[in-house]
């Protein structure tokens, strides 16, 4: 995480923290569209060493998960960065964001899978977390997911 912190912070020397987080997900959402006449990032906001950053915050980003998956069978790390930098900076309770601990998520995940249907809804998804968990214990299973906060149905997608 400190690689993707040190190149984040830069960015964040003449961008606000949260702005730069939205488009550091929207770049990454663009990376994987099939459809590159439909963007999400803005590349006018940014001169072209701030754009450069941007890749390697998504290499960071990689590199990072691939590191905390060869010890636990899924991570967070985007929902983790948000409470820990975003969230932490503007209080989570103005905003009505509480993030669901991991273990939580896996418990919630375990109580489900007896129940399969073949898909798991979280109207709440956030981060993505219990999907994430859930996918684990259920591979095949169609998660689906939903939030009010456009930013946090974005670390979810990314997360996926």
């Amino acid at each position: 995480m400190n690689e993707f912190s040190k190149f984040f912070e830069e960015l964040c020397r003449t961008h606000e923290a949260s702005i730069v987080f939205t488009d550091f997900l929207n770049y990454v959402i663009d990376l994987f569209l099939i459809n590159p006449d439909k963007r999400y990032f803005d590349y006018n906001r940014y001169g072209e060493d701030e754009y450069k950053l941007f890749f390697k915050l998504f290499n960071a980003l990689v590199l990072s998960m691939q590191k905390e998956l060869e010890n636990q069978e899924w991570f967070d790390f985007l929902g983790k960065f948000y409470e820990d930098i975003i969230i932490s900076k503007h209080k989570a309770g103005s905003r009505g964001q509480f993030f669901t601990p991991a273990s939580v998520a896996d418990l919630m995940a375990e109580l489900l899978s007896p129940e399969k249907a073949g898909f798991c809804y979280d109207p709440t998804c956030g981060s993505g977390r219990l999907l994430l968990a859930h996918h684990i214990h259920e591979p095949g299973d169609v998660c689906v997911g939903w939030d009010l906060d456009e930013q946090a149905c974005k670390m979810c997608v990314v997360n996926f």
